[in-house]
């Protein structure tokens, strides 16, 4: 795309090209340079075209050196901190109210004041509402700081300049040539028309026009899925028309939200090769402009969770996140041992719900990294306070000490966030210009602000599709763009007046976001600087939303063809691609069954759950059993669910074989000693746990309270137990074989129940029982049906399952004869247990049975999506990937 001919002429006289974004400066260099390479120069002289704010640093850094100002000027992150120490006083100590987030707004607040003139707001007299008092007495106090200090705010420097250049004192082209400007501040204005007073001419060049190629397009897609979708397949049309040689803009209103998305459909569309883990290092034809916070980059968020561990600690995940993440590791061999020793911590019961240093180097991790790790906490312990100069010095040693950023092979994007980082400790650094000392706590803290606020965007690589956002196009020009998002709730975007500044005066000098009229404005200049900077213009909106319907932005031309999204992919004969009911595709799978892999018969193959896998889904067992597949251990503070199922297990089998029938309960209960055998058994369960955790620690005051509850539990079970009919416990936790046809597993019974004429199988449950089915080819609960059906217990009158919850205690199950078991519940012989009842679930236990021996291990979830709800393998089947989503309501929990 040829430079638009004040461009050239202005680049040819040598005279100062200034855009409003650094991305346009940048785009335009290299649209100068490969220009001169087409006309066959190997050398030039550089374009001076640069960015407003750069322009601005060049001309105070030229006063410097000549020595006509010796002030400082503050970095960003300098001037925070000046405007954190001003608002902490006033904010410190209370609830809910962040001194940072405060200050920034602050600083923001008086940035406005100097971009737009109304400087003289601060010296008012009228009472307008504590927020904006407050504002005015930090604001006041922050430039007395500046006037004692020496030191000059960024905001107000273009006026600063403003003297200087009426007075000819600041070197500058004869000609200035303004690009990409939607909009002009007052400042600008005021530094623009200093230059043209002395004789300068000044140029505020509008966006050049590119002859449009046909008509612009407004496209209505069904949902947001569908707009991305056909945005990506257009693109790749017009990649392909023109030999992936275009230049293509998709600019999206708050990139942001909808990034991951994007990120996703786009490869899959447009670099489908790339989709495979093994070629994540492949180029890519498409850029995001927008970068992520530095914080959120692996590297530098390794750094920051590290420097932070000093001193606090870390939650579990975060722990697991960096030793796993490699950046630790000083030889390559250390990574499968830290593995395994997360995989075993994440196993120990009792984690506490944060890890500090020490805790974490008292449970032995491999050795090269204890040392390590013991190493560098000298280096926080040995130092008290200290200015920020010094601490990132202290920084740099444990980050070295470690060995930083691990083994990893750096690639040109590692080298660049490494830089960054050092761009940013660099940053920090400057924090020591006025010689205050801090704790290590605040400087960590000021450094992960600072990370979070500090964009990393990896190098441009050119790429013939620029994922932007309307006002980074500025000054930029395109073969074809697509607008994404061009509904009136999203264009112009919704924003909120200042808070610390008064309406009336944002209104009165047209700041941003003063009221939607002025919004509305902006955007319509921008919407028809896009419409001109493109050959091809298409704008889409989905038709609904998760709030409901949308309708197009009033602010796209009424003269705009309107199509639907699924006939513009007809059109450009991509109509072999599912409409928005389907899914787009991602993984193209074959949909022939898995081939037969038999398992040996003469091994058992385990318990009743691979039954309940194969039921719910045969990949399910498979994997699980065949390829030994399992989720990373997650867990909670305290106990996991499955710990205090397994205490309950344990405390009403020692209860029972202490008891062992309802008069002996009864008795209990009527002697008073109840309470006390509960106690007794409860505090045997948890001893082992709490032998594990410190005295007076978070751990004994959890447990302290699950002993309360465990207690009142048991209690209110056993209350219920003693309405049942007469029992008599003949066995519990009983271990049994079964042999399912060909298939042997081993299976425990809970408890084995003496009732008057038989027995009856009891499982405790603990957990949610939700929509029970023994019914069936494919039970949902195959278990009490195994136990019936295999486990040889002579004179079966029925299973049933306990559950043991605060929230419904009951029995749920099937038996001959309710008035046996419970008297009153009538729903547990309905239907009763009888010998066809018992020959269907053999029948269904013996076809489950016979497919994992053949090795059918074919993804077919019973219910889809509600079976995959809680499956753990979804990374493996993919199938969410493959299938339609379903919205079916999720089933009523029943008793049945």
């Amino acid at each position: 795309m040829p430079f638009s001919p004040s461009i050239a002429a202005a680049i040819q006289a040598g005279d100062t090209v200034i855009t409003s974004s650094a991305r346009a400066a940048r785009a335009l260099r290299r649209m100068h340079a490969e220009t001169q390479r087409t006309q066959g120069f190997e050398a030039w002289r550089s374009a001076d075209i640069l960015d407003w704010e750069s322009w601005l640093s060049r001309l105070w850094n030229k006063k410097l050196r000549a020595g006509t100002e010796t002030r400082l000027l503050l970095t960003p992150l300098q001037e925070q901190q000046v405007w954190v120490r001003l608002v902490r006083p006033a904010i410190e100590g209370r609830r809910l109210i962040s001194v940072a987030g405060v200050a920034e707004l602050a600083q923001q607040a008086y940035a406005l004041l100097c971009a737009y003139r109304a400087l003289d707001f601060l010296g008012g007299e009228r009472f307008l509402g504590p927020d904006v008092e407050s504002f005015r007495e930090w604001a006041r106090g922050f430039e007395r700081t500046c006037r004692n200090e020496g030191y000059l705010s960024r905001g107000i420097l273009p006026l600063v300049l403003g003297d200087p250049a009426r007075a000819g004192q600041l070197e500058a082209t004869p000609k200035l040539l303004l690009i990409g400007f939607d909009r002009v501040t007052p400042v600008q204005q005021f530094l623009i028309e200093a230059f043209r007073d002395r004789g300068h001419e000044v140029e505020i060049d509008e966006a050049t026009n590119v002859p449009p190629v046909q008509g612009n397009l407004l496209v209505e897609a069904v949902e947001k899925r569908d707009e991305i979708a056909s945005c990506a397949l257009w693109v790749r049309r017009e990649l392909e028309a023109h030999d992936h040689k275009a230049r293509i803009a998709v600019v999206v209103p708050s990139v942001a939200t909808v990034r991951a998305e994007i990120e996703r459909v786009f490869r899959q569309v447009l670099a489908p090769e790339t989709v495979a883990i093994a070629s994540r290092s492949l180029p890519l034809p498409y850029e995001f402009s927008l970068g992520v916070p530095l914080a959120q980059v692996p590297m530098a968020r390794s750094a920051l969770l590290l420097l932070r561990w000093m001193n606090r600690p870390l939650l579990p995940d975060q722990v697991s996140w960096l030793l796993l993440s490699g950046f630790l590791c000083e030889q390559q061999d250390e990574l499968i041992p830290m593995a395994e020793f997360d995989v075993n911590v994440r196993r120990q019961a009792m984690r506490q719900p944060e890890q500090d240093l020490d805790t974490f180097l008292r449970s032995t991790p491999p050795g090269d990294l204890r040392r390590r790790l013991q190493s560098v906490r000298r280096f926080v312990s040995q130092n008290d306070q200290l200015n920020f100069a010094q601490w990132v010095h202290v920084a740099e040693q444990i980050l070295d000490a470690v060995h930083w950023p691990g083994t990893h092979v750096l690639e040109s994007e590692d080298f660049q966030v490494q830089a960054r980082w050092s761009q940013l400790l660099d940053s920090v650094a400057a924090l020591a210009f006025d010689g205050r000392t801090v704790s290590y706590a605040e400087f960590v803290e000021v450094l992960e602000q600072q990370a979070e606020q500090t964009i990393f965007a990896a190098e441009s690589r050119d790429a013939p599709v620029q994922i932007l956002g309307p006002l980074e196009a500025a000054g930029l020009t395109f073969d074809a763009l697509w607008f994404l998002g061009a509904d009136d709730a999203n264009w112009p975007a919704v924003a909120r007046p200042h808070p610390f500044l008064p309406q009336w005066l944002q209104r009165m000098h047209n700041m941003p976001h003063a009221d939607s009229t002025a919004d509305w404005k902006l955007a319509q200049q921008v919407t028809a600087r896009l419409e001109r900077c493109a050959a091809k213009c298409i704008f889409s909106f989905p038709s609904q939303n998760a709030e409901g319907t949308c309708r197009p932005s009033t602010l796209v031309s009424s003269k705009t063809q309107k199509i639907k999204a699924e006939a513009l992919r007809i059109s450009i004969a991509a109509d072999e691609y599912p409409s928005a009911d389907e899914d787009f595709p991602a993984v193209q799978t074959d949909d022939e069954l898995a081939a037969v892999l038999p398992w040996p018969v003469e091994q058992d193959a385990g318990g009743a759950e691979i039954l309940r896998r194969q039921a719910a889904c045969a990949f399910q067992s498979f994997a699980t059993r065949r390829l030994g597949a399992r989720p990373m251990d997650v867990t909670d503070w305290g106990l996991e669910p499955r710990d205090r199922g397994s205490v309950v297990h344990e405390i009403l089998a020692a209860l029972w074989a202490e008891l062992r029938t309802r008069n002996a309960l009864r008795a209990a209960r009527a002697d008073d000693r109840l309470h006390a055998l509960v106690q007794q058994h409860v505090d045997q369960a948890l001893k082992k746990y709490r032998d594990r955790t410190l005295q007076h620690s978070w751990s004994q005051a959890y447990l302290d309270a699950e002993q309360e509850r465990i207690v009142s539990l048991m209690e209110d079970w056993l209350e219920y137990e003693a309405r049942r009919a007469d029992f008599t416990v003949e066995a519990g936790e009983e271990k049994l074989f079964a042999a399912v046809g060909d298939l042997k597993l081993q299976v425990r019974v809970d408890r084995i129940d003496a009732i008057n004429g038989g027995r009856v199988i009891i499982d405790y449950k603990t957990g949610m029982l939700s929509g029970v089915s023994w019914d069936g080819p494919r039970p949902d609960e195959p278990q009490l049906p195994l136990y019936a059906g295999f486990g040889q217990i002579d004179n079966l009158k029925g299973v049933l399952l306990a559950r043991v919850r605060e929230d419904k205690m009951k029995f749920i199950g099937r038996v001959e004869e309710a008035k046996a078991v419970m008297p009153g519940d009538s729903k547990l012989a309905k239907p009763p247990y009888n010998a066809a009842m018992l020959q269907s679930w053999q029948n269904a236990l013996l076809d489950l049975g016979q497919q994992f021996l053949k090795g059918e291990a074919q993804v077919n979830p019973k219910q889809y999506p509600k079976t995959c709800a809680y499956c753990d393998l979804s990374g493996l089947c993919r199938i969410a990937e493959n299938d339609p989503v379903s919205s079916g309501d999720e089933a009523d929990e029943s008793d049945d």
